[in-house]
């Protein structure tokens, strides 16, 4: 991803990437699961 300069959002913004941090854990941690269980 760019990076990109704030703006007047900043506070969406921070929530934004927070939900996307929180997604991409999710994603990762049902990978890591799927792998184990087709192990």
């Amino acid at each position: 991803m760019a990076h990109q300069p704030p703006r007047r959002g900043s506070s969406t913004g921070v929530a934004t990437l927070g939900i996307c941090i929180c997604i991409g854990q999710g994603l990762a941690l049902v990978l890591v699961l799927v792998l184990v269980l087709e192990s």
